[in-house]
């Protein structure tokens, strides 16, 4: 009666409930944070997510409306932006220092997830993975921690001071070409190489001596009356400034009064008792 052209016409709309998967998010500006090994922070972050549209009903009603044509990528930045502030907030909450995030992709993601499915519900869609793949430090809080590595690798600076310092020596013996400016150049780094390797040597001297000085026993020990350095007693010279060292006058014990008595003397100052 209408010629084939009904007045009540109806849509038929297609949702494709599969998931949608290895779709990418990340920082676009790092996340400030407390960390309580480095103080104050700024951490980037990147990984993939899946999701699959869990209420066709609700998606058609609050996101794709009359839209004959509805993909994922006319939903895809609001998703990138809603997951970037959920991490950032999960992120804060997990109080997790910096240098163990590594070990806590796993359940940071899963926290991270179930903090996001409110808001993707929301959309009739199910967030059904996330996935942290790196979370990264500023490049000049990287080079200090690379620093702060090569120095615990490296040990006592004091031996490998000296270690380098042998290796510039072996270097310029090594280098014989050149003449003129080239060789007084030569000269004068030798010259600056060699103080530099005294200057190791005789702190390793030094080192060698106060360790050894420190596992012996030893004997009495007196005072230089040049430096006033301490000096075995029965040292002839000082260890230190090399004057000549006067010898203490030998003494002995009286036997009846206890006194301090000069070596060679026959009879005690004190009590007059004769001394054996």
């Amino acid at each position: 009666m209408h010629g084939f052209n009904s007045p009540f016409k109806a849509e038929v709309y297609f949702v494709n409930t599969k998931q949608f998967t290895d779709l990418k998010w990340g920082t676009s500006n790092p996340v400030m944070m407390r960390d309580s090994d480095f103080g104050m922070v700024r951490l980037r972050a990147f990984g993939i997510y899946s999701f699959r549209v869990a209420d066709p009903r609700a998606l058609i009603k609050e996101i794709a409306g009359t839209n004959a044509h509805f993909v994922t990528e006319d939903i895809e930045g609001q998703l990138k932006r809603t997951l970037v502030s959920g991490f950032s907030d999960a992120l804060a909450e997990s109080k997790i220092a910096a240098l163990d995030l590594a070990s806590n992709y796993d359940e940071l993601g899963k926290f991270t997830r179930g903090k996001l499915a409110e808001d993707f519900n929301s959309f009739g869609l199910e967030l059904t993975k996330f996935v942290i793949e790196n979370v990264s430090l500023p490049a000049e809080v990287e080079a200090a921690m690379d620093k702060r590595t090569s120095m615990g690798v490296i040990g006592d600076v004091g031996r490998y001071a000296q270690f380098q310092a042998a290796d510039a020596m072996r270097d310029a013996a090594q280098n014989t070409g050149g003449g003129g400016a080239a060789t007084g150049a030569g000269l004068g780094a030798g010259f600056a190489i060699g103080n530099a390797m005294a200057g190791a040597m005789t702190g390793a001297m030094n080192q060698s001596k106060s360790e050894a000085g420190s596992g012996s026993e030893g004997g009495a020990k007196i005072k230089c009356a040049k430096c006033g350095a301490a000096t075995l007693a029965n040292a002839k010279y000082c260890n230190d400034c090399g004057a000549k060292m006067e010898s203490a006058p030998q003494t002995v014990t009286c036997a009846k009064c206890n006194a301090q008595v000069s070596a060679g003397s026959k009879f005690c100052n004190e009590c007059g008792t004769k001394v054996e």
